[in-house]
């Protein structure tokens, strides 16, 4: 079986990234001003947010995007700073598309969460996030059927 790389996607980072500026900028318009519906103040909690944090970390993530690994031997998620969390692919019950909150995002159950230690009220259930190329629904179908190939048959 053949090692893949699945990246994700630099296009959806740079447009959140121009859309964090363009916000950042309204919002020293709105510090500068004076709004008598918008206090300063505002206007700065928002420079600062969408401007000091968000532009930074859409353009990291544009530049250098988190990537999958998909291996014989596992799956490795490769974050945007570098974490490396190793996956075995027997670990894995199965792979879903997961919308907590309205997001699509690729989740995977675990047959036993107790040796990677459970989230609190999630128990088994993990994930890969979203903003992947191709999207999350054809990620999900991906990353099961390489699960499929290596994993021996019952």
């Amino acid at each position: 079986m053949v090692e893949e790389t699945i990246f994700g996607s630099r296009a959806r980072s740079s447009i959140l990234g121009a859309i964090s500026f363009l916000v950042a900028i309204a919002s020293l318009g709105v510090a500068q001003g004076d709004l008598p519906f918008a206090p300063a103040i505002y206007g700065w909690i928002g420079v600062v947010f969408f401007g000091a944090l968000g532009v930074p970390i859409f353009a990291s993530l544009a530049y250098r995007p988190h990537r999958l690994i998909l291996a014989p031997q596992c799956l490795t998620f490769i974050t945007t700073f570098g974490q490396r969390h190793e996956i075995k692919w027997s670990d894995v019950e199965a792979f879903f598309v997961w919308r907590p909150s309205g997001a699509s995002m690729v989740g995977y159950r675990l047959h036993d969460p107790s040796h990677v230690g459970a989230a609190p009220g999630l128990g088994a259930i993990r994930s890969l996030g979203g903003g992947w190329t191709g999207g999350s629904e054809q990620l999900v179908d991906r990353l099961n059927r390489y699960r499929e190939l290596v994993l021996p048959g019952p």
